[in-house]
């Protein structure tokens, strides 16, 4: 098994969980998405909410501190440090793996693990293609017969 010796294109994102982050497929562009720490996002919001709520029953500037408490919100972030990163990157590795030919991060529909290469580089290319056209005719197959058609696809 190839693991991946760097992370994939990502995107960060924000659902207004916290920040994520989206590892992409560099062959197909297929999305892995990491799960937000949601428990955090709500501790620092309580903690947050805790802290201006007393700040603001100062007099004169108390309103302005409260609101430089809650400007780093994490409901509306979308930076990740690079700990979040990491801890994000091992919740999907698994879905990747990288071609020692072309060094593509590609997901495992995009690899081929008998010969340890992207499909695009494996020497198993023809193999790969006639199974894959065998799976397209078993699939047209099944669907003819599901709508009374059967007898007319050529087995």
């Amino acid at each position: 098994m190839s693991t991946p010796t760097r992370t994939p294109r990502y995107d960060v994102r924000n659902d207004r969980t916290g920040p994520y982050a989206i590892f992409y497929c560099d062959q197909c562009g297929r999305e892995f998405r990491s799960i937000p720490d949601i428990a955090n996002t709500i501790v620092q919001d309580i903690g947050k909410q805790a802290v201006g709520d007393l700040l603001r029953k100062v007099p004169l500037f108390g309103g302005t501190l409260a609101s430089n408490v809650n400007k780093d919100d994490p409901r509306y972030s979308y930076n990740l440090t690079h700990l979040q990163l990491q801890a994000a990157w091992e919740q999907v590795k698994q879905h990747f793996r990288e071609c020692p030919t072309c060094q593509q991060i590609v997901c495992l529909s995009d690899f081929d693990e008998k010969s340890g290469f992207c499909k695009n580089d494996s020497p198993r290319t023809g193999e790969i293609a006639e199974a894959e056209g065998q799976q397209v005719g078993a699939a047209l197959k099944g669907f003819a017969n599901a709508i009374g058609l059967g007898g007319v696809i050529i087995p």
